[in-house]
């Protein structure tokens, strides 16, 4: 009997999950498609900032190894301390910060587009053709292809209070140091870098014949930046918490949709990059 009862349980339990696995489905809930994002890859900010972590930390590791050899035969006790202080030096070394901060913010505008809704796809780090540049090409740091408008978004994780006259080449950053005191420095103005790509990607789009609707976007994915524009910019100036909401509402506001050729001049930009 008690093996009746404890088939009955495993039934029965077996059943419930099964329905609260139906439950949690996202059919269950409508249509929950996302953005394709099978042209995103690995970060070269990051790839980059890797490598020379592992360059200085061969070079610290080759001269407190060679260090502490030959101390060994002069005294052991400061070759111990010359040792363990080249691992110190090993561990603190942890790449560039400049390299690994726009890595962060690149990453950080990746995650949140992929909340886009089926039909648009987003692209990483692609190299639109320049030839006055020293090395053929400016890289866009973000497109996005959509239904109606191709998004060319130029990432900043910088923090601060930016004071942006939209003509200048420079903004300025005002920041508040740990210890309290105001400093100043500034930034490449990231309107005119997107208008610049919108630019090429124009050119490069119309030579292969796509036809379709460019918007630049500037966003900033630093929640601590500030940003004061000094007037109104046909480039948006977004922070990442508005980012899908306008680009969602920008695609389709426009009543024309995009050649097919568009995402394919797109494809071959980045495949070309990687």
């Amino acid at each position: 009997m008690w093996y009746s009862i404890l088939l009955r349980t495993i039934v029965l339990n077996s059943a419930i999950f099964k329905t609260m696995e139906n439950w949690l489905r996202p059919e269950a809930y409508g249509d929950h498609s996302m953005a394709d994002m099978s042209y995103v890859t690995s970060n070269k900010l990051t790839d980059e900032s890797n490598q020379l972590q592992r360059n200085k930390r061969l070079k610290i590791l080759a001269i407190g190894a060679a260090m502490t050899l030959a101390l060994l035969f002069i005294h052991v006790t400061i070759a111990m301390i010359v040792m363990f202080g080249t691992f110190i030096a090993w561990v603190m070394q942890q790449g560039d910060d400049i390299l690994k901060a726009g890595a962060a913010g690149e990453d950080k505008a990746i995650r949140v587009l992929s909340q886009l809704p089926d039909g648009f796809t987003v692209f990483n780090q692609v190299n639109i053709p320049n030839a006055g540049s020293k090395v053929g090409f400016n890289e866009a740091d973000i497109i996005v292809s959509g239904p109606n408008t191709v998004f060319v978004i130029e990432v900043k994780h910088n923090n601060g209070h930016i004071h942006a006259n939209i003509d200048d080449d420079e903004w300025h950053v005002e920041k508040t140091s740990r210890k309290g005191s105001i400093y100043s420095k500034t930034m490449r103005n990231p309107i005119a870098q997107v208008k610049r790509l919108v630019w090429l990607l124009s050119e490069e789009m119309t030579r292969t014949k796509s036809r379709g609707w460019i918007q630049g976007i500037v966003c900033f994915t630093n929640e601590e930046a500030n940003i004061v524009l000094d007037k109104a910019s046909k480039i948006p100036v977004v922070s990442i918490a508005d980012l899908v909401t306008y680009i969602k509402e920008c695609d389709a506001s426009q009543a024309k949709a995009n050649h097919p050729r568009v995402a394919r001049c797109i494809e071959s930009l980045k495949t070309a990059s990687v």
